[in-house]
């Protein structure tokens, strides 16, 4: 990603500032407990007044770093767990993904697709109350996935120590198959990793809306592992019916 993006810089002529906005400050701006890390406040004032103390990048990185971590510190452990808390809600809770628009976008013609994009359109609403919809599907189906790997693991644990594994374990009690599993995991490590970017820099749902297709893959995948005990039970008590 780097090589292409150096490529790119130099075929069409880009340069960076100076001082950019690099990693660092975008640090700084995720742990501003005021706006729940993200872009506002005085961050940018901050910055200001960095360049005018140091004058070069580096020093200036390691202020907006030094910044960040301060911020940290100050919140103490359960200041930073509700606003880790609060931060990660500020990126799941759209289902539209931070569908900012601008002002010369509401001087459109009213045609069809104004009224189903554009905020004061009369379907935006209910194309949102879709999206919205569909998005806390996938993630109620992320949570229970979670779930039954606890559950899977009391049932384990009782199985070994000679106990039935109980009427909510017993349905998990079976992990998925060894190439679905290795996926699965693969994909957790992703979802993890894309959390601890949000937690660490500007976390907003428009940084999720371009992971959307692997959060829609591990959706089927999840979907699927949860409705496989149901159906089997399904089927099972359907023969005994049928035998009766």
């Amino acid at each position: 990603m780097f090589a292409a993006q150096g490529y790119f810089r130099r075929r069409y002529g880009f340069t960076s500032d100076a001082i950019p906005k690099n990693a660092a400050y975008l640090f700084m701006v995720g742990q501003n407990t005021k706006m729940l890390g993200i872009v506002g406040g005085n961050n940018q004032a901050l910055r200001n007044r960095y360049i005018k103390e140091y004058g070069n990048a580096k020093d200036v990185s390691r202020a907006c770093f030094n910044k960040g971590l301060s911020r940290i510190r100050e919140r103490g452990l359960w200041g930073n767990i509700a606003f880790y808390e609060q931060k990660i809600n500020v990126a799941y809770n759209d289902g539209y993904f931070n569908n900012t628009q601008r002002d010369e976008m509401f001087r459109m013609d009213r045609t069809f697709l104004y009224d189903v994009y554009i905020q004061d359109g009369a379907y935006y609403q209910v194309l949102a109350t879709v999206f919205q919809v569909l998005w806390d599907a996938v993630l109620l189906t992320m949570s229970l996935y979670a779930l039954s790997i606890v559950l899977r693991a009391r049932a384990r644990r009782r199985a070994r120590r000679g106990k039935p594994a109980g009427a909510l374990c017993a349905p998990f009690r079976k992990g998925p198959g060894a190439k679905s599993g290795s996926v699965i995991r693969f994909l957790m490590i992703v979802a993890l990793a894309i959390n601890a970017y949000l937690m660490c820099l500007e976390g907003r749902a428009k940084y999720l809306y371009m992971f959307t297709p692997m959060y829609i893959g591990m959706f089927g995948i999840m979907f699927h592992q949860l409705s496989a005990p149901v159906a089997v039970a399904l089927g099972k008590r359907r023969e005994r019916t049928e035998k009766e």
